[in-house]
């Protein structure tokens, strides 16, 4: 029997592992579409953090209401997601076909109670190990039933933020490294420019976008890009995001 810690108001209270996984997911979801996305911080098979949740409105039921359900399936039996990363050390993604074909998966709660009846089907989840902290986080996509499964590019797409996503997990912990600095303290350090650009890719948008709205070269925001990361030593879109608390 799992027991269960909920952190599904955490993030409203601020607290820095919400935070994280809220800003993961509204990175990841901005690249990738899905109806339900849980940030989990597995401590160990007894013990598991729900950072934060995000869910499409037609799911008709409120993100909180999810969670809970969520953690509620697992909570009667081993987690078959679990189950398919338990030794691993790396980042991995778990496909629909990969946690279909789990043993037991099919009569489980998980896939009973859960994916059939908030009526989702593909399932796309990534996991990263934290060799600091001996945690696993997971991130989970699922779609509606009737939708497609989740693309190759999707699936890239993942595999390369999957480094990041740890480092911004790192970074929110505290163990060790160097820490995300405070929103003041980036304006300071940035020209006005900058911290509009660094706002934008923040948020989400790609170069191409950023110079679009702004009206300027690609190369031009490139440029500032390569500035912004090295005024702030950071390398990457959702440290960036984590750095300057942005909400999309």
């Amino acid at each position: 029997m799992l027991t269960l810690l909920v952190n599904v108001d955490a993030i409203r209270a601020r607290d820095p592992v919400a935070q994280t996984g809220g800003l993961a997911l509204d990175f990841v979801t901005k690249m990738i579409n899905a109806s339900l996305a849980l940030f989990l911080v597995v401590r160990d098979v007894d013990d598991y953090v729900l950072a934060t949740v995000k869910a499409d409105p037609i799911l008709d039921a409120d993100p909180d209401t999810l969670a809970r359900d969520y953690l509620a399936c697992v909570s009667h039996e081993s987690d078959p997601l679990l189950s398919c990363v338990r030794d691993q050390t790396r980042a991995n993604l778990v496909e629909t076909e990969q946690l279909t074909a789990t043993p037991g998966f099919e009569t489980s709660r998980l896939n009973e109670d859960f994916f059939g009846g908030h009526g989702l089907g593909p399932v796309l989840a990534l996991s990263t190990w934290d060799e600091s902290s001996h945690q696993r986080c997971i991130l989970l996509l699922a779609r509606l039933r009737e939708e497609s499964e989740f693309k190759d590019r999707e699936k890239i797409f993942l595999r390369q933020v999957a480094p990041l996503l740890t480092q911004s997990y790192h970074c929110a912990m505290g163990f060790g490294g160097t820490a995300a600095p405070m929103p003041g303290s980036v304006a300071a350090k940035l020209t006005p420019r900058e911290m509009e650009i660094a706002r934008l890719a923040a948020s989400g948008a790609r170069n191409c976008e950023i110079a679009e709205s702004l009206h300027i070269e690609s190369g031009t925001v490139k440029v500032h890009m390569h500035n912004v990361y090295a005024k702030l030593g950071i390398n990457s879109r959702v440290h960036l995001a984590l750095v300057l608390g942005v909400s999309y």
